[in-house]
Order: structure tokens, then sequence, then C-alpha cells
């Protein structure tokens, strides 16, 4: 492969921020994200485009374009600009992944670029953020998979331009490797574990007509969305941020529906007699099936309806030819009677070395400092709740 070709000033990135930004980005967006080591279903077009009109609200996109010399677009920084009041007297500016903020919360956030052009898209995008500095006070960049090269580049390049880097533990993500058959992929794990899995399918199928469906026509969707959050509510016994507000449930209705055309959704409903007991929302793309959120009605939890939909659902992976089940992010103990592999995600920020910063960095350390005092005083019950009020990512499972 050639070595890339990139002007090495800012000039070869280019802001892009106007109402119809996304949209003129369109037909380029997938097919670069396809080419490239990030490709994760939470930065499909169709998934920041359906944020950007739920939750973008009065910030401001900034998203940043590398070109070659040849001007075809080889890197994108899906990136907004967010204004964050500083104690109620002044305030800054954040730059941070679209898709991360308000009541949702993606996994796998990343600059994405073809392969091979890493260094050179991610230097590109730090040199047009140093030539903008009037416009930001921080990069504030969640969910970075660990193994991700952007975490390094950005590590040299802000030791380059003298700023502060720092990185941290965000969230877990435990996974399962898929076997390209399912009697294979049952031999890989314990008897135990295969003898509990078959003994809960088989009383339940037992005890009920039991059928696993999956939404495959556009007019359901409304009804089995309804459904889902009715059940994921019954759950938890109305201790969930998930499914609370209006925008959380437009968003939600908007990329089940993008994602449903594009042959991506697997929303899976579990029956007894007809009726249906549990649901696994997820997502398949790129071989990777993706396990977002779900419910169950709390009267079936002695059948284990939850592992029983789950079952059915990693065979359904396997069948369809997917080499992964992610679990994303969450480390409840149900998931790792699946699985022993987990990646982490990091939190990352930049900040330059300016006295502005100083009263956004006093900030964000009181925040953290209430949000873990109130994780050691309140009752856990009521401490869980906020959590998934503000990260709203607290699933049944």
């Amino acid at each position: 492969m050639s070595s890339p070709v990139i002007s090495p000033h800012p000039d070869a990135a280019e802001v892009v921020s106007g109402p119809d930004a996304l949209k003129e980005l369109r037909n380029d967006w997938n097919r670069l994200l396809e080419r490239s080591k990030a490709c994760t279903i939470f930065l499909t077009w169709e998934w920041i485009d359906a944020w950007w009109r739920v939750y973008g609200g009065e910030n401001s996109l900034f998203i940043i374009v590398v070109r070659d010399d040849s001007g075809s677009i080889r890197g994108i920084a899906p990136f907004y600009r967010q204004k964050i009041r500083l104690f109620g007297i002044a305030h800054a500016y954040a730059v941070r992944f679209i898709g991360m903020g308000g009541d949702v919360a993606p996994d796998y956030l990343d600059i994405f670029s073809d392969a091979g052009w890493e260094d050179a898209v991610c230097t590109s995008v730090l040199q047009k953020l140093a030539g903008l500095r009037h416009m930001w006070d921080t990069l504030d960049l969640e969910d970075i998979p660990e193994s991700s090269s952007t975490v390094a580049l950005l590590a040299r390049e802000a030791d380059r331009l003298g700023w502060r880097f720092n990185e941290r533990h965000h969230t877990t993500c435990p996974y399962i490797m898929l076997a390209p058959a399912w009697e294979e992929f049952l031999a890989g794990k314990s008897r135990n574990f295969r003898k509990k899995l078959k003994e809960h399918r088989r009383v339940f199928e037992r005890d009920f007509n039991a059928a696993f469906c999956r939404v495959e026509q556009p007019d359901e969707l409304p009804e089995r969305m309804e459904a889902l959050r009715h059940m994921h509510h019954d759950r938890w016994n109305g201790m969930s941020g998930s499914f609370q507000s209006a925008r959380y449930m437009s968003f939600h209705n908007a990329v089940a529906s993008h994602f449903l055309a594009k042959g991506w959704l697997r929303l899976y409903f579990l029956k007894a007699d007809g009726r249906d007991v549990a649901a696994l929302y997820c997502f398949s793309f790129a071989g990777v099936t993706s396990y977002y959120q779900s419910g169950r009605l709390s009267e079936f939890e002695k059948y284990h309806a939850g592992s029983v939909i789950i079952g059915y659902a990693v065979e359904a992976a396997v069948r369809e030819g997917s080499t992964e089940f992610d679990f994303l992010c969450g480390t409840e103990e149900y998931k790792f009677r699946w699985t022993d592999e987990a990646r982490d995600n990091l939190r990352v920020t930049v900040r330059p070395r300016a006295a502005g910063t100083n009263m956004l960095e006093a900030q964000l350390w009181l925040s953290r400092a209430l949000r873990n005092a109130a994780k050691r005083l309140l009752p856990s019950s009521l401490a869980w709740y906020l959590r998934g009020m503000a990260r709203s990512r607290n699933v049944d499972r």
C-alpha cells in the first residue's frame, strides 16, 4: 500500500459545521467507516444523524474532514461543540463526539480514517484544532477503545503542542467470540454452562408454546418498540433511566427505523403462549451483533426468560455468520457467565495550557467529586437510579 500523501499543514483538514453538514457527507461517511479500523454501529451516519436531530439542540456541529492531495476524504473526526457554563459566571466550549450526551451513551467512538491513514489524519485534526484555539477550551472524548491508535496519537500531538493530555478508564464491554456453528460454540463452553443453558430452554419450551421472533416489517416497529419499553420498565420496576424521556424514545424510534431499513436491526421477542415475555434490542453491523437494551416481564424471572432469550439471540448471531456478540458497556455478573473476555473504553481529554481552562477543570473535578460522594452516601437503589438517569444505559439484560 502506498504511503499516505497529505499536506503537512491544517489546510489538509476543514471544519464542516453548517446545518446541512451531515447531509452533505452522507454519501462518503459509511463508505469511509467501512474501510476503517474503527468500524462500529455507533459511528454510522444513521446513528450520528439521528442523535444530532434529537439531541443537537443549541450545540454546533464541528466535524473535521481530512482530505488527501487529490481531494478525496481520508478521515473524519465526528465532533460537535458544546457550550458549558462555569459556576454560572462564565462559559467554556468543549469539543465532543457526536452521539455522546443527552440520555444516550454509545460505545466505541473514535476518529475514523482509511486504514493506514490514522497518523496523518490525527495529526491534521490536531493541527486544525490548534489553528482554531479561539473556538474551544477542551477536547473531551468519551468511550474511545483502549486499543485505538487514536489514543497514542492524541497523546503524542498534545505533547508536541504543549497541551495537557489525560486518559482514564471509562467503561468495560464484555463480548463473546463466536464459532462458525452453534454446536461448536457450545462445545467451547463449560459443561455446567451448557447444562444450565439447555435446561432453562427445555423447561421454558416444556411449560409454554415458546416462540423466538424478530421484527422485520416497518409497520410493526412502533408497537414493538413500545412493548420493549414496557417490559424494560417492568423488569426494573421503574428504576431505570432508559426509555424515560420523550427524546430517548424519539431517538431510538428513529434509529430502529433507520436500522431496519438498512438490515441492521435485531429486535427480538420471546413469546410464551403468544404473549411477549422478554425482548432484546440488538444491532448487527460489520460482523458484530451488539446487545444494546432489553426487558422482560418480572413474573417470568423464575423461568429464566432473560437467559433464554439471550441464548436464542446468540444462536441467531452464530447462524447469521457474526463473529462476535458484544454485550456493550457494563460489568453485570450475568454477562460474565457467557464470557471472560472484555475490552475497555477510555475517556480522553486534551486541554491547552491556558488560564481559561483552570476554571473548567475545577468544575469538572467538583462534578466528579459530587457524583462519587453520592455513590457513597445515597441508598444504593437511589444512587443506581440517578446514575441511570444521567447515563441511561442501565440494562437488564
